[in-house]
C-alpha cells in the first residue's frame, strides 16, 4: 500500500472491484460500484446539511448504516456510532462528549431521532431509507430541531491531512463513557499488518456480526473492501442462529467472540453441515479457552484460526495467534495466547507490586488521547524518541514457545481472606470442566465482607454440579461463597459476557 491514503486506498479498492458484489444485507446485495454512488451522494446530503464534518450513526444495520461508514471513510468525515437501545442519559453524554449536531439513522429510528432533536441534543437527524425492489437509489429525510441545548462547536481541531476516523465509546471507571479516536495513520497501519496475515480474496464472503459500536466492526468493513470479497449482514433473528446464518450465507470467513462458539456448535445440531465453508476463523474480544478452540477445530478441521488480541486505543488489534491443534494439546495454558505483535507494534511488560506483569503498548496503531484529555493521565506515556505508550491493564506474561499469554484484567483480581484470586482463572476452569456452560465469576459484599458468587447457564446444569466441579478443579481459597443457575445466558449487543446485566438481575 506504500504511503497512500486510507481514502485513496478505499478509492482504489472500489474502483478496482466496481462490478463484484460489496455486501449482502436486507435481503438484498449491493456491488461496489453502487455503494460508491450511493455513499457520495449521501456524503454530498450531509455537506449541504451541515458545516461539521462529524455526525453520530445510528448502529442499525441498515444499508444506509454501511453506506454512512464508507462514505466517512472515504471523505474524512467522523463517525460516531450510537446504539438508539442506550438509555437517553448514555446518549446524551456521547453527544456532549463529542460535540456533534447531526445524526445519522434508518427509518426504524425515525421516532428515536425525533425525540433526540425535540430534546434539544441534536441539530438534525438525517433518514435514511433504503432502495426498495422499484427504486435503484437511497432517499434521505430531514428532521430538524428548533432549539439545540448543549456546545455545537467541535471539540477538537482536525488534521485534514489525518482525519479521525471514527470514537468509540466504552465504558468508563466512572460510569461516563470515554471517547476513543482513531485517525486514518491508525487504520493504515492496522491495515498494513493485518492483510498479509488474514489474506482475503475478492472470492471470500466475510460476517458481520458485531455491533458497529464494537470496533471489530471496522476490521470487518475495511478488511474486507480492501480486498474485494462480499461483507454478509446478518438478520436481526439470524444473531441467534448463527450456524443458520454462516450456512445460508456461504459465509467464508468468520469473526467473532469466543462466546459464540458454543452457541454456533449447538446450532450446528439443527443444520447438517453449517460450517463447511469456512476456510478461515477469527476471534476477539474475550480470553479464548483452549477448551472451546479445540471444540472449534473439531468442527471445522479445512480451516485456519487466528486468535487476535488488542484494547480499542491500539485500533481494534494488534497482536495474533495462529491456532494449531497440537500446540492447543502440548500447552498448560487454559485460555489461547494472544501471540506476537503485528506490524511495528511493541510489547512491554511492567513488573507490578504484586508480582504480575502489566502489558504496555507503543506503536502506530496506538491512539493520541481520549476525547477527554484528563483520562489520559496514567493511561499514555510519551518518551522521546520511543514514542507514545498506552497502559492496557492487562496482566500478561511472556512465553518463549507461544509469545504473550492474556492472565487476566488488573482490575479483575481480587483478595478474598488475603488470597489473590483472578477471576478470568476461575472462569476459565469451571467452563472447561462443565459441558456447554456460560460462567459469570462475580465479586458480591456483605456484611462479612466480599465473596466470590459464580452465575452459571447450561444444559441441565444445577448448583450442586458447579460445587462439586469446584471442590474437584480448584484450591479451596478459590471456592466461591454462593452459586446461581441462571434460565439463559447474558450477552451484551457484541457477543460478550455481560456481566453487569447478571449483577442487576
Amino acid at each position: 500500500m506504500g504511503d497512500a491514503s486510507l481514502m485513496s486506498r478505499i478509492q482504489v479498492a472500489f474502483d478496482q472491484f466496481a462490478t463484484k458484489a460489496a455486501i449482502d444485507v436486507e435481503g438484498r446485495s449491493y456491488t461496489y460500484a453502487e455503494m460508491h454512488r450511493h455513499a457520495l451522494k449521501l456524503m454530498n446530503y450531509v455537506a449541504e446539511t451541515s458545516q461539521q464534518k462529524l455526525f453520530l450513526l445510528s448502529t442499525r444495520k441498515t444499508f444506509g448504516a454501511y453506506v454512512s461508514v464508507l462514505g466517512a471513510m472515504q471523505q474524512g468525515y467522523t463517525y460516531v456510532p450510537v446504539n438508539p437501545d442506550l438509555p437517553i442519559e448514555r446518549v446524551e453524554s456521547i453527544i456532549n462528549s463529542a460535540r456533534a449536531t447531526i445524526i445519522i439513522v434508518g427509518e426504524a429510528d425515525s421516532r428515536w431521532a425525533e425525540d433526540l432533536t425535540a430534546r434539544g441534543l441534536i441539530a438534525c437527524a438525517i433518514v435514511v431509507k433504503s432502495p426498495t425492489d422499484g427504486t435503484n437509489e437511497i432517499d434521505t429525510a430531514l428532521i430538524a430541531a428548533s432549539d439545540v441545548k448543549g456546545p455545537v462547536s467541535p471539540i477538537f481541531s482536525d488534521d485534514l491531512k489525518n482525519p479521525i476516523a471514527y470514537i468509540m465509546f466504552t465504558s468508563g471507571t466512572t460510569g461516563t463513557p470515554k471517547g476513543i479516536p482513531i485517525r486514518h495513520s491508525n487504520l493504515m497501519a492496522y491495515l498494513r499488518a493485518i492483510e498479509p496475515i488474514v489474506a482475503l480474496s475478492c472470492d471470500d464472503r466475510c460476517s458481520q456480526i458485531f455491533d458497529l459500536s464494537f470496533d471489530l466492526s471496522v476490521h470487518d468493513c475495511l478488511v474486507t473492501w480492501s480486498s474485494g470479497a462480499c461483507l454478509c449482514i446478518p438478520a436481526k433473528s439470524d444473531l441467534f442462529q448463527l450456524a443458520r446464518y454462516i450456512k445460508r450465507y456461504a459465509i467464508t470467513v468468520l469473526f467473532c467472540v469466543p462466546s459464540a462458539i458454543r452457541q454456533i456448535l449447538q446450532g450446528c445440531a439443527r443444520e447438517e453441515q453449517a460450517l463447511r465453508s469456512l476456510r478461515l476463523s477469527l476471534f476477539c474480544g474475550e480470553a479464548l479457552t483452549v477448551q472451546d478452540a479445540l471444540s472449534w477445530l473439531s468442527a471445522t478441521p479445512k480451516g485456519r484460526y487466528l486468535n487476535l488480541y488488542g484494547p480499542t486505543e491500539a485500533t481494534i488489534a494488534i497482536s495474533t495467534f495462529e491456532i494449531f491443534e497440537h500446540s492447543l494439546r502440548s500447552m498448560a495454558f487454559l485460555t489461547v495466547p494472544i501471540g506476537e505483535p503485528i506490524g511495528d507494534a511493541v510489547f512491554e511488560l511492567l513488573e507490578l507490586q504484586d508480582g504480575g506483569q502489566e502489558l504496555w503498548i507503543r506503536g502506530e496503531q496506538v491512539f493520541e488521547g481520549y476525547l477527554d484529555a484528563s483520562l489520559n493521565e496514567g493511561s499514555l506515556l510519551e518518551v522521546k524518541e520511543v514514542g507514545r505508550s498506552y497502559r492496557t491493564g492487562d496482566l500478561v506474561i511472556s512465553d518463549d514457545l507461544y509469545g504473550y499469554v492474556f492472565k487476566g484484567r488488573r482490575d479483575g483480581q481480587v483478595k478474598i481472606n488475603g488470597y489473590r484470586i483472578e477471576l478470568l482463572d476461575l472462569e476459565t476452569t469451571l467452563e472447561r470442566c462443565l459441558k456447554d456452560v456460560i460462567v459469570y465469576v462475580l465479586v458480591e459484599n456483605d456484611q462479612a465482607g466480599s465473596f466470590i458468587h459464580v452465575y452459571a447457564y447450561g444444559p441441565g446444569l444445577t448448583e450442586d454440579a458447579l460445587r462439586s466441579a469446584c471442590a474437584e478443579h480448584l484450591p479451596r481459597y478459590m471456592w466461591p461463597k454462593s452459586f446461581s443457575v441462571l434460565d439463559r445466558p447474558y450477552l451484551n449487543s457484541n457477543g460478550k459476557k455481560d456481566r453487569k446485566s447478571v449483577l442487576n438481575k
